[in-house]
């Protein structure tokens, strides 16, 4: 669940966004169409990021615990003045086959550019994690390798990668790198700007609808924020957000861009790319 906007548009709504996120995470249906009726729910850690812009002014908060996100059920709000722009995300994991299981696989991840900002990123998907860690100069039968996940190494190469933007050739070129999806959401926080990007990206491969459904994002506009979830908090009636917009799928390939300017207290859409 990842929204970028103004705090107004989505304080009364965002108790019901986190609820529908916890049910979803506590049972997955679309999970279950696609690895089996082991894999009902997201149970391993979640994390939260949220970035507050006020009067010229930065707030960065990562939260990340091992609890199920359905167990912990965190009392989670928007905090800010009304005008106030902010950045959320809240990432519920349910590990791929092969990664480890534990506090340092909990999304968000960190790192930095090579002008020595800060990258967060959430992914949702499989990595060739080897080809990372040969692009990186990782060892990968070191301890550093087997301690963190494809996600982790995926934040690692993109931050040696930028400096003060998130471009699309970057995206296009890790999304070579993808074994099964490549959902991400990155922030990036720079000295005048927060950028973020929002986007889906993942292959049909044996099983095209069920990939489909699981991986597809959806988004809604309310005012000034852009709002995106996973399909699974739109698809079942007993999950869906009661948001008062229309929910859209977002092309297979698409990203979206955005930047807060901490100065000017203004959010504005720079860019949209494709991913094929």
């Amino acid at each position: 669940m990842i929204s970028v906007g103004r705090v107004r548009d989505i304080s009364k709504y965002y108790e019901d966004l986190v609820n529908s996120l916890i049910r979803a995470s506590e049972y997955d249906p679309h999970s279950i169409a696609l690895f089996g009726p082991e894999d009902y729910s997201h149970r391993d850690g979640w994390g939260r990021l949220f970035i507050k812009v006020a009067e010229g002014n930065v707030n960065v908060l990562v939260r990340r615990s091992t609890k199920p996100i359905f167990v912990e059920r965190p009392l989670l709000n928007i905090d800010g003045d009304l005008d106030s722009l902010y950045v959320d995300i809240v990432h519920s994991r349910a590990s791929s086959i092969g990664m480890p299981i534990n506090f340092f696989s909990i999304h968000p991840f960190e790192s930095e550019t090579r002008c020595g900002y800060k990258l967060y990123l959430v992914h949702n998907g499989a990595m060739h994690k080897d080809i990372l860690l040969k692009k990186l100069g990782v060892e990968k039968d070191s301890s550093y390798a087997k301690l963190y996940t494809d996600s982790y190494f995926l934040a690692q190469y993109i931050g040696v990668n930028i400096c003060d933007s998130i471009t699309p050739d970057i995206i296009k070129e890790v999304a070579g790198y993808v074994d099964t999806g490549l959902n991400l959401g990155i922030v990036l926080v720079t000295d005048s700007y927060v950028e973020v990007m929002v986007g889906s990206y993942y292959r049909y491969l044996d099983k095209p609808k069920e990939m489909h459904d699981f991986y597809k994002v959806y988004k809604s506009i309310l005012n000034e924020t852009a709002i995106y979830v996973s399909s699974t908090l739109v698809d079942f009636d007993d999950y869906k957000p009661k948001l008062p917009v229309d929910w859209n799928e977002i092309e297979n390939g698409k990203y979206d861009v955005y930047r807060i300017w901490f100065k000017e207290n203004k959010l504005e859409h720079i860019n949209s790319f494709m991913v094929r």
